[in-house]
């Protein structure tokens, strides 16, 4: 089971442009574009800007990574609990994984 914000975050990922995104070409430097050709924004960023340009263009391809990982750790942690077949201590731990991820994405 998901976390209803991990699932509204996933919604979004899987309705932009596909990835992996780019800066755009030297003469227009201040735009992020899909390796598609399509331009994801313009503007966006100063050209003096990397670091918001990095994470522009890498978010594409860094967020689905991330909501896969944290969808998996969420499953194994939900599984080992069900299972019931962990110490009891070691199940209290596995929850308060769970909470964290949870309180996490609350933000």
């Amino acid at each position: 089971m998901t976390h209803p914000q991990l699932a509204a975050m996933k919604a979004r990922a899987e309705a932009a442009h596909p990835g992996p995104w780019e800066q755009g070409p030297p003469h227009n430097a201040d735009t992020v574009n899909s390796k598609l050709g399509r331009r994801i924004c313009e503007g966006c960023c100063r050209t003096d800007d990397p670091p918001n340009f990095a994470f522009i263009a890498h978010a594409r391809t860094d967020l689905p990574k991330m909501i896969a990982l944290a969808e998996a750790v969420m499953d194994e942690c939900n599984d080992i609990i069900c299972d019931r077949l962990i110490p009891y201590e070691a199940r209290r731990r596995v929850e308060a994984i769970l909470d964290i991820i949870n309180r996490e994405l609350a933000k």
